[in-house]
């Protein structure tokens, strides 16, 4: 099934569409469930001079891809930089991008909130300013603030701040903000086995933070972290957490590379 011809990319930047096989498109996305903001290296093949010109930073980008008949998102974000390149006959047009709003990067918040507010409150009202939608807000607890609380710094620093009072995590993926308690996720109801996308074997990791296993599949776009996968499999088998994945697409590979625990 991973035929070249049966591969489909679809690249919005601003308002120009690319499309593979039409264009050569080449990316490598990578999401975790730390409070790192997720990137996106995507790279174009010979753009006519007048197209490379139009693309710049801080424009929206929009990466959807898959399998013909199967195809939908991987990332939203914006541009944080774009240059071209000449390798031997081809110009290359790079584009770094990360998966977050002007707002949440540079917005900075001082307020202070009334007695007997709760977290949950706070973290919405924030949201609110961030350039960003909801996907989850869950605390793990969700704590009261009896003589209130004053805030006062760049946005990500206090929804951080505030979320750990609340034994939570943030995570931002495709423009939406999550933040819940750390073994949560989103139940997206894919077996992945021998004959529905798994290549390989899986095979066991252990480090300071968890245990779990390293699957790789056919690209898939609906993974993305904190994505709940079942894996059928002479290793794993069972139900895990996605704590990361990297989408590659290049001459040879159209693979997700995870990192699954529980």
């Amino acid at each position: 099934m991973d035929n070249q011809y049966m591969r489909r990319v679809e690249l919005y930047i601003g308002d120009i569409r690319f499309t593979f096989p039409e264009f050569t498109i080449y990316f490598r996305v990578e999401y975790d469930d730390s409070e790192d903001l997720n990137d996106a290296e995507i790279k174009i093949y010979n753009l006519s001079d007048e197209t490379k010109n139009r693309i710049k930073k801080g424009m929206d980008v929009i990466l959807n891809a898959g399998y013909e008949g199967d195809v939908g998102n991987i990332f939203f974000g914006r541009i944080e930089e774009a240059k071209t390149t000449k390798q031997r006959t081809d110009k290359i047009t790079k584009i770094l991008a990360i998966d977050a709003s002007e707002e949440w990067l540079n917005n900075t918040i001082n307020k202070t909130y009334k007695a007997g507010i709760r977290a949950s409150q706070i973290l919405q009202d924030i949201i609110s300013v961030s350039g960003l939608s909801v996907g989850v807000v869950q605390l793990a607890k969700d704590i009261t603030y009896q003589r209130g609380r004053t805030i006062n710094g760049r946005i990500p620093n206090v929804v951080s701040q505030i979320s750990k009072d609340c034994d939570s995590k943030v995570t931002i993926t495709k423009g939406l903000i999550y933040i819940r308690e750390g073994e949560q996720g989103d139940d997206i109801r894919f077996l992945f086995n021998a004959q529905r996308g798994l290549i390989g074997t899986p095979e066991r990791f252990e480090d300071d933070d968890a245990s779990g296993y390293e699957v790789t599949s056919l690209l898939n776009h609906r993974v993305q972290t904190d994505s709940l996968i079942n894996v059928q499999s002479s290793t794993a088998n069972g139900q895990y957490r996605v704590r990361k994945v990297v989408f590659t697409a290049n001459r040879r590979d159209f693979y997700c590379d995870m990192e699954v625990v529980g």
